[in-house]
């Protein structure tokens, strides 16, 4: 009965999204003993998210007045709202984000992916706001290649761009500590080897252009931006989860859109509003990139700015201000840009906010979160478990004969001993992960199997 009340909810709650699921048919495998089989069920057996994490992505250069409203006027009225009910809201802005260390280090794409997968992971909707303008961005190169791929584009080069052979060798090192062995950028240690760098950088980047920037991602070549390799990193992470919980985790787009009278090389000679004049490589990626957003975003807002030259003496003079001070030319479209993204990020503040109070409602939610906790906890010690075969299938075999020993009870209890730090609790939950996929319920001396929902026999390890 509990299960059909709290169905009724998920279906008939106001601000809640339907989702068709009953939660008892979430929480009973992992209170059976099934622990994490892969990684789509280990975060499937999560409780709700009770924060809002959200990437923000951007070019830095035409993005200050709304990141200023975004940070100044949007996200305090969220974080008072979301506070009252012991949640929080978070926006990562990698204009302050990105440390010195890994600009020289060339691992500002490995940040930024580390904190998408962390915001994907852990916020309760939103996790990824795309800015776009009518700037492409900042197109890396690798920090490493694995070899065969670097020496095959030597020897590409060698005779159409020699000049790119000398290049290519100051700034890339043979790494032999590295299995398989890769080709790593050099860390930029001086002042002077900045500027050096920066001024071989277009050549690196036509010698290594349409490389994958990662060996085992083909969608992420060098000659696209950083925000354009976080926009479809995003889409990819909706992808790989679990599939009812796609809808939740939201990615939203604001487009500023410039009067296209306005916008041009003489109005704006530093490029700050725009990096594709005069050169049909960057815009042509620049429209694809958009074409692929109108296609996997579902949301998508456009605001009109009127005029070019009264953004670019914001973005000039903001640099010396305390507080947001929009100018008079442009509070109209401030004004708008707000009132559309505010209205979005509230109804997914709402929505986390009664999704979180509907989990937190289910009878004995506390003991049901500590037994999911210790089915991630299991599903990450197992995960890269290697070795000890015979110890695992020992304990299978004790399993699968158990039939022939009990008679009257459905326990079989099996302690597992050694040294503190030698792996039993890997040992554990590989065995326990293993004898769920033989329909055997497992629990821990932690944590009791019986739910009274299985007829299934327990074994116990401790």
């Amino acid at each position: 009965m509990q299960s059909q009340s709290i169905d009724q909810d998920i279906h008939h709650s106001d601000g809640i999204a339907s989702d068709g699921l009953d939660p008892w048919e979430e929480i009973l495998p992992i209170l059976e003993g099934g622990w994490a089989v892969d990684d789509k069920d280990a975060k499937r057996w999560k409780p709700p998210p009770k924060n809002l994490l959200i990437f923000v992505s951007s070019t830095f250069t035409d993005s200050h007045l709304e990141r200023d409203i975004l940070t100044e006027q949007i996200l305090p009225s969220l974080q008072a709202k979301a506070h009252k009910y012991g949640m929080l809201v978070t926006l990562t802005d990698m204009r302050y984000g990105v440390i010195e260390a890994n600009q020289r280090n060339h691992r500002v794409w490995e940040y930024c992916k580390a904190e998408l997968v962390r915001c994907h992971r852990d916020s309760a909707g939103l996790f990824f706001l795309s800015l776009q303008g009518s700037k492409y961005g900042y197109r890396p190169i690798p920090r490493t290649i694995d070899q065969e791929s670097f020496e095959q584009r030597l020897s590409m080069i060698a005779n159409e761009f020699p000049a790119a052979l000398e290049i290519l060798r100051r700034w890339y090192f043979l790494d032999y500590n590295a299995l398989p062995r890769l080709y790593t950028l050099k860390y930029i240690a001086s002042a002077a080897e900045d500027k050096l760098f920066w001024g071989d950088f277009p050549i690196l980047h036509q010698a290594l252009s349409e490389i994958s920037f990662e060996p085992d991602d083909n969608s992420l070549l060098v000659g696209q931006s950083i925000t354009e390799w976080e926009t479809r990193f995003s889409m990819q992470l909706i992808l790989s989860g679990p599939m009812h919980t796609s809808e939740d985790k939201k990615v939203v787009w604001m487009e500023r859109i410039f009067p296209s009278t306005e916008l041009n090389e003489t109005m704006d000679p530093k490029r700050q509003c725009s990096d594709v004049y005069g050169d049909d490589t960057v815009e042509e990626s620049h429209r694809v990139l958009l074409s692929y957003m109108e296609e996997q975003f579902p949301i998508r807002m456009q605001v009109c700015c009127p005029s070019v030259s009264s953004y670019l003496d914001y973005i000039n003079e903001s640099s010396h201000q305390r507080t947001l001070k929009v100018p008079p030319e442009l509070e109209t479209y401030a004004n708008e840009w707000s009132e559309k993204l505010r209205k979005v990020m509230e109804d997914d503040l709402d929505t986390a906010i009664n999704r979180r109070n509907l989990w937190k409602s289910v009878p004995g939610v506390d003991h049901i979160e500590e037994m999911l906790h210790h089915g991630e906890w299991a599903a990450l010690k197992s995960e890269n478990f290697v070795g000890r075969e015979k110890l695992v299938a020992e304990l299978l075999d004790a399993i699968s004969l158990s039939d022939m020993f009990l008679t009257q009870s459905k326990f079989l209890t099996c302690a597992v001993i050694g040294s503190s730090g030698c792996g039993k609790t890997a040992l554990m939950a590989k065995v326990a992960q293993l004898a769920y996929l033989r329909e055997v319920s497992i629990g821990t001396a932690d944590e009791p199997a019986s739910t009274g929902h299985s007829n299934r026999r327990r074994f116990h390890l401790s």
